[in-house]
């Protein structure tokens, strides 16, 4: 799923960024403000643990540098990396940039997936879109899904309703005012762990959407992109990566 802005409002925010200035030898990561676990885990305002943290220490400490985390909404990400006032936007992709081209990029680093929660016996028989006809989704203010399930959304063969969040979403998952949810199926496994939901909710089979991962760079990133590349190549090869994302699985 794709977060959607307006061209104004990014110009309006990329005027506000005052560009921070890196100090030698320092990476500066950004992740969303609304970023939940796995992805980052904070404790008192401080990054403590995540996907992208993990990502990130391993990265910086491979080239000699250390790591600053910068939180940011959705919005001011993209101009932060034009601007350079972040260095590194991690686990995002090509598709859902504005200006993909204003940006250096990493290989993939994995294949992500949206994918479908719901009451398992909806679950179980979610085969294929088809199956969603009469459904209600739960789905987020803003974001475009896959194009098919738009195509339903606009049609009116599949209801929605806009959840404020995950947690909003499961709770109305659970008094079955939804037949699915919507939301990253790394997201949604952490959380079906963490939460003990195995024994009321499932994930479909079906993904309700697939993408590959990477890391984009700002072109005034101070170190070469093509030596961040070659680490992160290496940590693909060893398994590395797929070792951190299975760390919260």
């Amino acid at each position: 799923m794709k977060k959607v802005l307006s061209g104004s409002l990014g110009l309006l925010l990329y005027g506000a960024i005052l560009p921070l200035q890196a100090s030698e030898g320092e990476l500066r990561f950004s992740y969303w403000e609304d970023a939940k676990p796995p992805f980052i885990i904070e404790q008192e305002h401080t990054v403590q643990s995540g996907i992208i943290k993990d990502l990130a220490d391993k990265l910086a400490s491979a080239a000699g540098m250390s790591v600053t985390f910068v939180k940011l909404p959705v919005a001011r990400i993209e101009p932060g990396l034009k601007a350079g006032s972040i260095d590194v936007d991690c686990l995002t992709s090509p598709i859902w940039k504005n200006s993909p081209d204003s940006y250096n990029w990493s290989p993939a680093l994995l294949t992500g997936a949206d994918r479908f929660l719901a009451q398992p016996q909806f679950a179980s028989k979610l085969r294929s879109f088809d199956d969603l006809d009469g459904a209600t989704l739960g789905i987020y203010n803003g974001y475009v899904y896959h194009p098919d399930i738009m195509k339903m959304i606009d049609s009116g063969r599949v209801a929605t309703v806009k959840v404020r969040g995950l947690e909003h979403g499961i709770k109305l998952l659970k008094l079955k005012r939804l037949d699915a949810l919507i939301d990253f199926g790394l997201l949604l496994k952490y959380q079906m762990k963490e939460k003990g939901l195995a024994e009321e909710l499932a994930l479909a089979e079906l993904p309700a959407d697939e993408f590959e991962l990477h890391c984009a760079y700002s072109k005034k990133m101070t170190v070469n992109a093509d030596h961040v590349n070659a680490i992160i190549f290496d940590m693909i090869k060893s398994g590395e990566i797929e070792s951190i994302v299975n760390r919260y699985q």
